[in-house]
């Protein structure tokens, strides 16, 4: 997460299980009114219209308490980019978080390969590479909303929707300025059937801003345009779920 985190208010258009019920309203008024009904029938009434009113009140209750759990659980999935960066982004970096390559890396046999014990979803990535440990979490979602367009997390992350070896998923792009480096944070939110699932990685490259004038400049600016997003769109191609 970038400054405090994803708050993936993952998605206040999908996650936050807006539910609306109309209970049509009778009122205990006009049930005492109602001359045709006998005592009894009243309580009996006004019982199931006070049985109504709670019930209805728990159930939101319940479905504000879950909103809450799911949304705390995204933004402890991201906090790997430390807190009191400079969020913003030079033009450098800028025309590399836009640049997309299809040029995958071609060779990966000295690449580390992460399994996440839980779930089985499995990828590779360079040995060096990320500058945190992969984390994998899984939270309830609307499947469909990460799979047709992602919801915004409210930190000012670009967002695209992908498909990585298959599987449907979107990916947050965000980064951040530290003492001449830059924090690059991909954030995955990988729909599956059991729900969605959250991976956060984060490299960290130079700013190529601080070597202007310098031999390193065209060099620095090579690999931020275009070898680490080729590593990034390379680690996607390995996403898999093993048996």
């Amino acid at each position: 997460m970038i400054d405090g985190g994803y708050g993936v208010t993952a998605a206040r258009q999908s996650v936050e299980l807006s539910v609306r019920v109309r209970i049509p309203l009778v009122t205990p008024f006009i049930i005492i009114k109602n001359k045709n009904m006998s005592p009894s029938t009243k309580i009996f009434f006004a019982i199931i219209i006070a049985a109504l009113i709670i019930g209805a009140s728990i159930y939101f209750a319940l479905i504000n308490s879950a909103k809450i759990s799911v949304l705390n659980q995204i933004n402890q999935t991201t906090s790997t980019i430390p807190t009191g960066v400079n969020p913003s982004v030079t033009t450098t970096i800028s025309k590399a978080t836009s640049t997309t390559s299809t040029t995958l890396v071609t060779d990966t046999t000295s690449w580390k390969t992460f399994q996440d014990p839980q779930t089985k979803f499995t990828f590779k990535y360079p040995i060096n590479f990320l500058k945190n440990i992969p984390k994998i979490t899984v939270f309830d979602c609307d499947v469909n909303s990460f799979t047709k367009e992602c919801p915004s997390l409210g930190t000012g992350a670009t967002s695209q929707t992908i498909i990585a070896n298959g599987l449907n998923a979107c990916l947050y792009e965000k980064s951040a300025i530290s003492k001449g480096n830059i924090y690059l944070n991909h954030y995955y939110v990988v729909a599956t059937e059991f729900g969605c699932l959250g991976l956060d990685l984060v490299t960290l490259t130079t700013n190529c801003d601080s070597l202007k004038g310098t031999d390193n400049y065209n060099q620095c600016v090579e690999r931020n345009t275009n070898v680490i997003p080729q590593i990034f769109k390379t680690i996607e191609s390995t996403f898999q779920f093993n048996s």
